[in-house]
């Protein structure tokens, strides 16, 4: 196959994409793409920013013309795929080529859900009954973007647990199944992590009903992040905030008796167990007795469907108990969930990726540790079942940076104020400050915004893809910051790492793992704990320089990168910027 004229023929690429420049490296990626996938075999690639990864793997796949499934990290890089990618590859083939997207049923309307707790209460729902109206016919229903708060879209969507598949009334007009046969109808199918790798999970558990139909490749874009993504859905979560949700949706049938009696059940096994981190003998014999409880009173008061949910729900904290793994207390604020995490799902997700097709390419910027794909090797199970492919940076983006690296190192929060407290009285600039924990943050972002009220501070919980940036404008985060916002082009000025981003040692999972690590390989700070840090610290790093027209200042408040014998690792990533003394 030549797929050479994509990239060189003024009629394609070049003609497409404004100010296009040819570049060897690309082509040369792309053509080991399409080689390999043409005889099905897996790839694993890391291929830094500049490299326009997306399309050197779109023009194989269409050229290749097989059913593939694309899965990225998030929406907002789904529509990116979808919305800017994409289109360039249809207009480069003269090809009938189907393709769609697939989001998780919370994204669908739910008609039963509709139906049961909207609907009778019209005159209380008049804004959502007059929307649903206008939409009821339609075979395929979206609720993202709607101008409803989160308890009225909880009661128009549907969870795993709440949906009653082939058994609901309303099964031939549910949107997400009918977006799931149009998904699986198509050549190219776009959806994200959490809905696929759920459902490769499913292949691992039992045969039941998949979402996604066998494919021939399956493409993991922004790959880093399926080391982590995948263990949570082989094991097993039951959040208690869904139980309590369920007793309130369900007390016309229990009454007001058992309707008190359970929410304050549930509420005194929530206030006492939630802060804990580990699940022991006391929370397993009460939360099953609370469950055993509810059993009896439930069992012949309500309708046959939802005493199906609850069941649901008896199974997963069954199994979250009984299976063997990490048994955890998650804590989300007022709530907690109950988790049983595999210390390792290696095998599992190697077994199960070729259940679901029969190639892959697995590719992102920051795969590698220290020259090496090893470490996700591992994670995945994938030794010997795949081809690595590491290219060097496309641009010497990093030299158009400078670093600047403090001598010290200190947990003490009094010492970053100052620091911060001197940062902001001497710069103008926009500033992007990645954190190491949520607490930190949450304090310092505090400090920012006492302190320097003409500061536009955001959050990164908040919508940042449409922010203006200014001078005055400062964005704090921890991994969701660092994983996957683009601001490229936008004029940020200063990185600020305010920590070198070791997870926290005493987390149990960490130290399972840990554990786990040294028993099977040896070293486990060499092989697994420094690994996840570099990789992490080359995600936070390349927030700030994205392409050729920027630059700016990366200032690391870690002097462990110039004491330890491991900051040499991290200096690395950074080794094409011109260090300095002074940022201002």
């Amino acid at each position: 196959m030549n797929i050479e004229r994509y990239f060189l023929e003024d009629r394609y690429l070049p003609r497409l994409i404004k100010n296009y420049n040819f570049r060897r490296h690309q082509l040369e990626f792309s053509k080991n793409i399409c080689k390999l996938l043409g005889d099905y075999k897996s790839i694993m690639a890391e291929a830094p920013t500049g490299y326009g990864k997306t399309i050197s793997y779109l023009i194989p796949l269409f050229e290749l013309g097989r059913r593939t499934i694309i899965s990225t990290k998030t929406k907002q890089l789904m529509n990116q795929i979808l919305n800017k990618d994409i289109p360039i590859a249809v207009q480069l083939f003269d090809k009938d080529i189907k393709i769609t997207k697939l989001l998780g049923r919370r994204n669908y309307f739910c008609h039963y859900r509709y139906s049961k707790f909207i609907l009778p209460y019209a005159d209380i729902y008049p804004d959502v009954v007059s929307w649903a109206d206008g939409i009821i016919e339609n075979k395929i229903t979206e609720i993202n973007g709607l101008p409803f708060d989160i308890d009225i879209i909880n009661k128009i969507t549907a969870d795993s647990y709440q949906c009653l598949s082939g058994r609901c009334p309303y099964f031939f007009q549910c949107s997400f199944y009918n977006a799931r046969d149009v998904a699986n109808s198509s050549d190219i199918v776009v959806t994200n992590h959490h809905m696929l790798l759920a459902d490769i999970a499913m292949r691992v558990k039992f045969d039941g009903n998949y979402n996604f139909d066998f494919a021939e490749h399956i493409v993991f874009d922004e790959a880093h992040s399926i080391v982590d993504i995948f263990p949570s859905y082989l094991g097993e979560e039951l959040n208690f905030y869904a139980i309590l949700n369920f007793i309130k949706e369900n007390r016309p049938f229990l009454g007001d008796h058992f309707f008190k009696y359970f929410t304050t059940r549930f509420r005194s096994i929530n206030d006492r167990f939630r802060k804990t981190m580990i699940i022991n003998n006391q929370i397993e014999d009460e939360c099953l007795n609370l469950l055993s409880e509810m059993d009896k009173a439930l069992r012949d008061k309500v309708p046959e469907e939802e005493y199906s949910v609850f069941d649901k729900y008896k199974e997963t904290l069954s199994k979250v108990f009984k299976n063997d793994g990490i048994k955890l207390v998650e804590n989300y604020g007022d709530y907690f969930s109950l988790k049983n995490i595999p210390v390792s799902s290696a095998e599992y997700f190697s077994d199960a990726l070729f259940k679901s097709c029969i190639s892959s390419l697995i590719i992102s910027a920051t795969i590698t540790f220290n020259g090496s794909f090893d470490y996700v090797i591992k994670e995945l199970g994938l030794e010997n079942k795949v081809e690595t492919i590491k290219l060097e940076p496309a641009e010497n983006l990093i030299s158009q940076g400078k670093v600047y690296i403090h001598n010290e190192y200190s947990e003490d929060l009094e010492w970053k104020k100052l620091f911060y407290l001197d940062f902001f009285s001497r710069i103008r600039g926009a500033t992007i400050v990645i954190f190491n924990s949520l607490n930190h943050m949450r304090e310092i972002g505090e400090f920012i915004k006492n302190n320097f009220p003409e500061k536009r501070l955001f959050f990164q919980t908040e919508d940042l893809q449409g922010i203006e940036i200014d001078e005055e404008t400062v964005i704090i985060g921890c991994s969701i910051l660092r994983e996957g916002i683009d601001f490229g082009g936008k004029g940020v000025k200063y990185l600020i790492i305010d920590k070198l981003p070791f997870e926290n040692i005493s987390d149990l999972y960490i130290k399972a793992k840990m554990d786990y690590y040294e028993d099977k390989y040896g070293n486990a700070f060499l092989n697994y704990y420094l690994p996840r840090a570099v990789i992490f610290f080359k995600q936070a790093v390349g927030r700030l320089i994205r392409n050729e027209t920027d630059s700016g200042y990366w200032i690391i408040l870690d002097g462990r990168v110039k004491t330890k014998n491991y900051g040499r690792f991290f200096l690395e990533v950074l080794k094409e910027a011109e260090k300095v003394e002074r940022f201002w």
